[in-house]
């Protein structure tokens, strides 16, 4: 019985974490039909240990767009916003062995995008949202897929102009 009542508290909180995530994307998203969202994070090393960032990742296959709103753990503000549409950024790649998606604009550094999708997170919600997307995780490795693929066949086609 008690087992029943813990899940039934974390479906709860899952489906409250999606709907508050839902709720802010559309706050700040003027055009923002036909995305699907997920919840992600991204970790930095500072001097007392790892501190954790928390994005809202957004994609549209329909016309290839990426967006990674970086946000508090509950979904009260944006902090900063990045728009990615194919082929006006440099490179993007996807490190299956620690599920990591990284995204450059340019050579800078402060143009790369780091990020790590949470297939379920029932843990510590001091760190980390209350989810479970494993589902639509499946659904948006094929499209960041199909996004790098079409990125190095743009270059490939560049570079065998350049020879000619």
């Amino acid at each position: 019985m008690i087992l029943f009542k813990k899940r039934k508290l974390r479906l709860k909180k899952v489906e409250e974490t999606k709907e508050k995530m839902h709720e802010l994307f559309n706050k700040k998203i003027k055009e923002n039909e036909n995305y699907n969202l997920l919840y992600g994070y991204a970790t930095t090393l500072q001097d007392f240990g790892y501190v954790y960032q928390s994005k809202i990742i957004a994609y549209r296959e329909e016309d290839m767009t990426l967006l990674i709103l970086d946000v508090d753990k509950d979904f009260k503000k944006v902090q900063n916003l990045k728009k990615y549409k194919q082929g006006e950024f440099k490179k993007g790649y996807y490190n299956k062995s620690k599920d990591t998606y990284y995204i450059e604009k340019t050579d800078l550094k402060s143009d790369r995008e780091k990020f790590i999708l949470i297939d379920k997170n029932y843990g510590d919600e001091d760190i980390l949202a209350i989810i479970n997307q494993e589902d639509d995780i499946e659904d948006f490795i094929d499209f960041f897929l199909e996004f790098k693929r079409k990125i190095r066949s743009k270059k490939s086609v560049k570079n065998k102009f350049k020879k000619s």
